[in-house]
């Protein structure tokens, strides 16, 4: 993380509210357009009330300078949300981080692994368990949602020793920083946002001085096309927990993840979608046999 990052460098929150019609093409235009980081209230930790609601709620973060509030009317009326749609507030990052680390209490989320802050790194873990530190931050992935805790748990079941790992999606990087602590040689995860990129590093460093991590990590800025301009990597297993429709949007470059990798997991499927994603899925593998595994309404497809 840059040193501009380490002060309590302070950004503009967006809180907006979208139909779900248009919620993919919307985060688009608002990440092109210059936002650093993104949370959906979908994937907010724990949070499913909305699942069954015509409209979801995004949160966005832009650095100070960015001229929200003369943005934010045009995006608005571009995409014709209701003109009391969103809340503008100011964050102070290291403020936010403080007080996330602070109460973010250490908890389980696999037979293996417990999930703790780096204000907490040294408290007891029951015997024979092993921990990921992870700092909350803007950064999807802190491992109480049950997509992560899907993708973490089928992750136990593969030997994990001398793989290449890529994670699409990286968001904090949890599931990047687990490979390697299961033994991955090298892990890379890749995000369309400057901001999960700069977390991900941050918590990869934490596990690196403070949980003795061998293998090596690199977080990339990019979407799913990233290995197409980077074709000197190569990779043993695929992970990726994202919304559906981009798995849907990508379909030439997941294609391509899945037959070059093997061994792969995605996750981010509610369970109402199970029969859409797994006929995408059957024609993406060419009907190669597919797993699945549920969790609170959630879902997760693999093959190994």
């Amino acid at each position: 993380m840059d040193t501009e990052m380490k002060s309590n460098k302070s950004f503009w929150e967006v809180e907006i509210v979208v139909p779900k019609e248009r919620s993919t093409v919307f985060e688009e235009f608002i990440i092109k357009s210059g936002a650093l980081g993104y949370h959906e209230l979908l994937y907010k930790e724990g949070v499913t009330e909305n699942l069954s609601n015509d409209e979801t709620v995004h949160n966005y973060y832009f650095d100070i300078a960015f001229p929200v509030r003369a943005f934010l009317p045009m995006a608005a009326g571009l995409f014709s949300l209701k003109s009391n749609s969103y809340e503008i507030r100011q964050v102070f990052y290291d403020d936010f981080l403080k007080y996330m680390a602070e109460t973010f209490s250490p908890f389980k989320i696999t037979e293996r692994f417990w999930v703790v802050s780096p204000l907490k790194k040294d408290e007891f873990l029951p015997e024979k368990s092993d921990k990921i530190i992870i700092n909350p931050a803007f950064a999807f992935g802190t491992g109480r949602h049950a997509t992560t805790q899907l993708v973490m748990q089928i992750m136990e079941l593969i030997d994990f020793k001398g793989m290449n790992v890529l994670d699409m999606g990286t968001g904090s990087g949890i599931l990047t920083i687990t490979a390697l602590a299961m033994g991955a040689s090298r892990a890379v995860g890749v995000d369309v946002e400057k901001l999960s990129v700069e977390s991900a590093n941050e918590n990869y460093l934490y596990n690196v001085n403070d949980n003795n991590l061998k293998g090596k990590g690199e977080f990339f800025e990019g979407d799913f096309s990233w290995l197409n301009f980077n074709e000197q990597y190569s990779f043993q297993i695929f992970l990726s927990n994202i919304l559906p429709e981009i798995f849907y949007q990508n379909k030439k470059n997941v294609a391509s993840y899945l037959q070059k990798t093997g061994i792969w997991i995605l996750s981010g499927i509610v369970s109402e979608k199970q029969e859409e994603f797994l006929s995408w899925l059957a024609e993406v593998t060419d009907h190669r046999a597919i797993s699945i595994r549920e969790k609170d309404g959630w879902l997760a497809f693999y093959n190994f």
